[in-house]
């Protein structure tokens, strides 16, 4: 990787991250990645707040449909 961090040559480049990447895909594991349960919760002042069932902080668009009650 520093190699090829270190060429200009973009065919030198193309050349070492492609070796790089045969070497990961035969010699690497496998990952599945999970996600954890999510507790989606807010303090008192936070209004306009409401649960989302698919993502957290109201599917990802609480900066538009929550404010702070002052």
């Amino acid at each position: 990787m520093v190699a090829g961090r270190q060429t200009d040559d973009f065919a030198k480049r193309k050349e070492i991250y492609d070796e790089m990447q045969l070497l990961a895909h035969d010699d690497s594991g496998i990952a599945i990645f999970m996600l954890p349960s999510i507790i989606d919760a807010y303090a008192p002042e936070v209004q306009g707040v409401e649960p989302d069932g698919v993502r957290t902080m109201m599917g990802a668009r609480i900066a538009e449909r929550a404010w702070l009650q002052s």
